[in-house]
């Protein structure tokens, strides 16, 4: 009998022995379940975050190639009398006598924009070279070697400067020589108002303004710089347009 009572014993206890190995084999087992799972919850966090990333620079990219540089960089718009530039105003009144330097800032965006344009379309100008520069933007006459200002400061002396006059009617003719290098292109392509001979024409009218500023009213003047921004922005619709055609081939 207590040999039985020995054997039971003794079963017990390797019962036993094998319910605590169990257990801590099922302990250790949860704390590795624990470990990984927390690890899974750790990269799964980390995989949406990424994907979180990327969705929002696929974004960004999709964003950026609809957007057209041109339109971002450069806005032509009016202020009652004045056409504006990226805000800038120009012309001036006797009532609203623009300062000279807002003048000279807005040539130069002028400048710079229809430079722009040209070495878009891989056009150079023919006897002239536009150099923006800011408020000290000028013309370079090629075979002349010689610098005409696009810019002015005011004054009695400077009313009877011709370089300033002799820029304009320049700009006016690479704007002219821009119009006709795209008609070569696209036939249907027209300016709103015509350019001749350092004037532009108002068709709805028939009258013509000149952009010179000697012998002439800041009025006048005023207009017809406000008639060479309109052409400059008809000019710029049509080079975005062709940009957004190759931005769409390129994503497509």
């Amino acid at each position: 009998m207590q040999e039985e009572e020995k054997d039971i014993q003794e079963e017990c206890n390797g019962q036993e022995n094998v319910k605590e190995s169990f257990e801590r084999d099922e302990e250790r087992y949860w704390k590795e379940y624990s470990k990984y799972r927390n690890e899974f919850i750790l990269i799964e966090d980390e995989r949406r975050s990424l994907e979180c990333q990327l969705s929002y620079a696929q974004n960004q990219l999709d964003k950026l190639k609809r957007t057209n540089v041109f339109n971002a960089t450069f806005h032509i718009w009016h202020s009652g009398h004045f056409g504006t530039i990226n805000n800038f105003k120009l012309g001036r009144l006797p009532s609203a006598p623009v300062d000279w330097s807002e003048i000279n800032a807005a040539w130069g965006q002028t400048a710079l924009l229809l430079t722009a344009l040209a070495h878009k379309m891989n056009f150079s100008f023919s006897k002239f070279r536009l150099v923006p520069y800011g408020n000290h933007s000028y013309i370079e006459v090629v075979s002349e070697q010689r610098i005409l200002p696009l810019y002015g400061s005011g004054g009695f002396r400077f009313l009877w400067d011709t370089k300033f006059d002799a820029a304009m009617v320049a700009f006016l003719e690479c704007l002219q020589q821009f119009k006709e290098e795209v008609e070569k292109g696209d036939s249907g392509f027209c300016l709103p108002y015509r350019i001749d001979k350092g004037k532009l024409e108002d068709s709805a009218t028939g009258h013509s303004f000149s952009i010179k500023i000697q012998f002439n009213s800041e009025e006048q003047w005023t207009k017809a710089l406000k008639f060479l921004l309109t052409n400059l922005k008809w000019g710029l619709a049509w080079v975005s347009s062709q940009f957004a055609k190759e931005q769409n081939e390129l994503i497509s």
